[in-house]
C-alpha cells in the first residue's frame, strides 16, 4: 500500500472534520461533495444513497455538484440502465471493491462508442470516473461518483489509495448522521403523541435498553427513583436497576411468546421516595422494523399519610407491599390485578400471604395495621 504524503493526510483530516460535524444525511452528502471536489480535482460529482434493502443503489436518491437537475432526472429514469459502472459492479456487496475506476469496468475505446457516453457523459464533459462505494459489512450505504473531463488526468493509483480511506470515513459519518436523524425523528414523534397523554414523564429505550429519549419532566422525576443501586454522576440519564430488570423481563417474555411483532406486554413498578410515589408503567412497543422499543411512563403522586414500606420488617415482599398499598387506597382485587398486570388469583394469593405474615384476617384489619404500625 502506498504511503500518503503529508498534504494528503491533511485532506483526510479535513474530510473527517467535515462529515462528522453533520447531523443530517443530506447535509453530510453536500459537505462531502464540496470537499471531495477540491481534494480530487473533479469537475462534477454525485452522492447516491442505497435503497432500503441495502443491496442496491437508489438512482433517484442523488445529490450532485455541477450537474443540472434535468440531467439527474434523465439519469434516474433512463441512462442509469446504460451506465457501465453500476452494471459492471453488479455483484454481492461483500464482493464489490470499495473503489473502482471506469477503465476497470470498460476500456475507453469501447466507452466512447456507447450511447451512454455520447448522449449523457460527453455533453457534460465527463470522461474519467472513480466510484467510491460506502459499505457496512454486507450492507450498501451509498455510492459517490467523482468525474473529470477528457483533457484532465485519469485517477492515479495514489488517489485510489486515498479514496479507500475516504470510503471508511464517509461510511462511518453516514451511519452517524443516519442515527442522529432517527433520534430526532423519534423525539419529534414522541413529543407529538406525548402532548395527548395524561403522563408527562416519558422515557424510551431501544431493544438494548439504551436511553434514546427522555422528556424534561422525566429527567426531573428519575432522580427520585434512586434506591442506593450504584448511580453514576449524571443521574438525570441513569435508570435504577429495578426498572431495567423489569424492562429485561418484558423483552424476555416477548421473545418467549414467539410473537416478536406483538405489542401490549406491560407491567408497573412502584417507587416510594420521601413523600412522593412514582408509578413506572412499562410497555413494549414494536416499530421501526423488527426492533422493539421500551416505552416508560412515570406518574408522580403524593404519598398518603401512611406508608406500607414499614411492613417490610415483617417479611413482606416488595410485590406484597404494592398490593397492600393498593388495598389501602381502596382498590378491589380486580382493580389491583389490572393496575399491577397480574391475575386476580395472584392478588388473592398475595393477600393470603400478607394476612398470615401480619396476623390479620381481612382488608379492614390490614388497613388498620398499616395506619397504626
Amino acid at each position: 500500500m502506498s504511503i500518503l504524503e503529508m498534504d494528503e493526510l491533511f485532506d483526510l483530516v479535513e474530510i473527517s472534520r467535515g462529515v462528522f460535524s453533520c447531523l443530517r444525511v443530506d447535509d453530510l452528502r453536500r459537505e462531502a461533495l464540496r470537499i471531495l471536489e477540491k481534494v480530487f480535482k473533479t469537475n462534477t460529482c454525485s452522492f447516491f444513497l442505497a435503497d432500503e434493502s441495502g443491496k442496491h443503489i437508489a438512482m433517484d436518491r442523488c445529490i450532485s455538484r455541477n450537474i443540472r437537475e434535468e440531467s439527474i432526472s434523465s439519469y434516474a429514469h433512463y441512462y442509469c440502465r446504460l451506465d457501465p459502472m453500476p452494471n459492471g459492479i453488479n455483484r454481492p456487496v461483500s464482493d464489490v471493491p470499495s473503489v473502482v475506476t471506469l477503465d476497470e469496468v470498460i476500456p475507453y475505446k469501447d466507452l466512447i462508442q456507447t450511447e451512454f457516453y455520447n448522449d449523457f457523459y460527453k455533453p457534460q464533459s465527463i470522461y474519467y470516473e472513480m466510484a467510491l462505494l460506502l459499505k457496512s459489512g454486507k450492507r450498501m450505504l451509498g455510492a459517490i461518483g467523482l468525474n473529470r473531463p477528457r483533457d484532465a488526468d485519469n485517477f492515479s493509483p495514489q488517489e485510489k489509495v486515498k479514496a479507500e480511506i475516504v470510503t471508511q470515513i464517509l461510511a462511518g459519518g453516514l451511519q452517524q448522521a443516519a442515527s442522529m436523524e432517527r433520534l430526532a425523528m423519534w423525539k419529534e414523534m414522541i413529543d407529538s403523541f406525548a402532548r395527548d397523554l395524561p403522563y408527562r414523564g416519558i422515557l424510551v429505550l431501544d431493544g438494548s435498553l439504551n436511553l434514546i429519549y427522555a422528556s424534561e419532566e422525566a429527567k426531573e422525576v428519575v432522580p427520585l427513583l434512586q434506591e442506593g443501586e450504584g448511580w453514576e454522576e449524571d443521574v438525570s440519564l441513569m435508570l435504577p436497576k429495578r426498572l431495567l430488570m423489569g424492562c429485561q423481563e418484558l423483552l424476555k417474555n416477548r421473545r418467549h411468546k414467539g410473537r416478536p411483532e406483538a405489542n401490549g406486554l406491560e407491567r408497573n413498578i412502584v417507587f416510594d421516595s420521601g413523600d412522593r410515589r412514582v408509578m413506572a408503567h412499562l410497555r413494549v412497543i414494536h416499530c421501526f422494523g423488527s426492533s422493539p422499543l421500551m416505552l416508560i411512563y412515570l406518574d408522580q403522586k403524593e404519598l398518603p399519610s401512611y406508608s406500607c414500606e414499614g411492613l417490610r420488617r415483617f417479611g413482606i415482599t416488595r410485590r406484597e407491599v404494592e398490593v397492600a398499598s393498593l388495598v389501602c387506597e381502596g382498590l378491589r382485587n380486580n382493580e389491583i390485578a389490572e393496575r399491577l398486570f397480574i391475575s386476580e388469583y395472584t392478588v388473592i394469593n398475595h393477600l393470603r400471604a400478607i394476612y398470615e405474615k401480619l396476623g390479620v384476617k381481612n382488608r379492614t384489619s390490614l388497613i388498620h395495621r398499616v395506619i397504626h404500625q
